[in-house]
């Protein structure tokens, strides 16, 4: 279609033109203003063009980047059993993605793009979303396959590549910071690398693993770790929304500054109007505790005065600590998700088990317990707790309920539904619907739970 010319044949024409040119489909509803930059598509080309034209960029609304930094061999071996047409395209795709790789995410381009956009208020950047087209289904099985196996197993195998995804992520926040100050609203790091907290040069010498003692390590100078106020910084000020997930792929290295620890931390308290935080640690564990001990008490410190809904995966949560945080945003908490996060855990203790879904509640820690404290101080409307990998959600990514979790006020006792799963049942018990349904104070070794007569699946 000649949008540039079907637009002058009159008013009407002009409007449902352009924004149908930028709509997307997520989920079962349509977002307007959506610009996507694919690595295997000329979009750096395109946004700029598009940038170009004021006519264009002014429906622009949300930035959505696939930053691409993949591992292709990876992808590749996924589609090892694969013949013909498939196993081509694949080939195609990757030699596209190779041919572009220099030129994309360049961060004078982006600068120069995001300056012409004025209404952008969202901005998303991800690299474990599949960037191809939704009707191949293979491309995304195959995707889909590679960041599962990533995903259970948390091993240094990870499938980015960590050099590009710190070129990439820089050049988004390199242009974002100086083009949307104070205007970002809604953003997605998905995973962001951790190593962006250190200066170039200090990056570069990390990875060569070109670090001395110990003593030399902790003067290493962690980016956002000084009092002044960077223009990056004043990119986040005025988030609401927030989805992150902080990865790290250097480990042991990086470790050895425990300093980055606290500076993670400050950085995410920086958005002090967050509604919304739903965070990930996709972080290899580290053998240093001084490290953990650092960002666990600065996240910890941090107070959101208008915190509605938290997300929180894969991190160790020492139970002092999520206490008294959660009972600090009790007056607007109303949704709650809580993910494998070792409850239960005590730094200095041995934990009773230890699986791939992680450390469950040691011997003094009470799962009931601190369940029974959000049932008294919060007044939740949704709630999930996750122990295990085969742990059945109940709530997706956007708090939708999963199908058979609608509704949480039947009386499953005298219906002939199913008993629901141990989620649901925890939900139920922290929202004040039925009294405690399991016959122990925390799951069994492995993040199973024994219930109660009456509640047990069969019954």
């Amino acid at each position: 279609m000649d949008v540039a010319n079907l637009r002058l044949t009159s008013r009407a024409w002009a409007g449902v033109c352009v924004q149908g040119l930028f709509n997307a489909s997520v989920g079962p509803c349509i977002q307007n203003g959506v610009f996507s930059i694919r690595p295997h598509l000329d979009d750096m080309t395109r946004i700029k063009e598009v940038s170009s034209r004021p006519w264009l960029a002014k429906h622009i609304k949300h930035l959505e980047i696939f930053v691409g930094d993949f591992n292709f061999e990876q992808y590749e071996r996924s589609f090892e059993l694969k013949e013909g047409e498939t196993k081509q395209r694949v080939k195609d795709l990757l030699e596209k993605i190779s041919q572009t790789s220099e030129a994309y995410c360049d961060p004078v381009l982006l600068h120069h793009a995001f300056s012409l956009f004025p209404n952008v208020d969202s901005l998303s950047a991800t690299s474990t979303r599949c960037p191809f087209p939704e009707s191949d289904l293979n491309l995304h099985m195959a995707w889909d396959s590679m960041v599962e196996a990533w995903d259970s197993s948390r091993s240094q195998n990870s499938f980015l590549d960590n050099k590009t995804s710190v070129n990439r992520y820089f050049a988004i926040f390199y242009a974002a910071s100086r083009c949307f100050p104070s205007r970002i609203r809604t953003m997605v790091l998905d995973p962001m690398p951790i190593d962006l907290f250190f200066s170039p040069e200090e990056a570069s010498k990390l990875a060569r693993g070109d670090v001395g003692d110990d003593d030399e390590a902790q003067k290493f100078i962690v980016r956002g770790s000084k009092p002044r106020k960077h223009k990056a910084e004043i990119l986040y000020t005025q988030v609401r929304d927030l989805r992150i997930s902080l990865a790290g792929f250097c480990n042991p290295l990086y470790s050895r500054v425990p300093k980055l620890g606290q500076v993670l931390g400050q950085f995410l308290g920086y958005m002090r109007h967050l509604r919304s935080l739903d965070l990930s640690w996709e972080i290899e564990n580290t053998s240093n505790n001084e490290f953990e001990a650092r960002w666990q008490e600065s996240f910890y410190q941090n107070v959101w005065p208008h915190l509605e809904s938290l997300r929180i995966r894969n991190i160790k949560t020492p139970d002092d600590l999520l206490l008294s945080f959660i009972s600090r945003h009790a007056p607007t908490l109303t949704r709650l998700s809580i993910i494998r996060c070792s409850l239960g855990y005590r730094p200095a203790e041995a934990s009773l088990w230890n699986s791939e879904g992680g450390e469950a509640a040691d011997q003094d820690g009470s799962v009931k317990k601190m369940l029974t404290r959000f049932k008294d101080e919060l007044k939740l409307e949704k709630f999930q707790i996750l122990f295990d990998l085969e742990d059945i959600k109940i709530y997706d990514e956007e708090w939708n309920a999963m199908p058979g979790h609608e509704d949480s006020n039947i009386d499953w006792k005298t219906t002939s539904s199913r008993p629901p799963e141990n989620a649901k049942l925890l939900e139920m018990f922290t929202r004040g619907i039925c009294s405690w349904p399991m016959a122990d104070d925390r799951p069994q070794w492995d993040g199973c739970w024994r219930r109660l007569d009456g509640w047990k699946i069969g019954d």
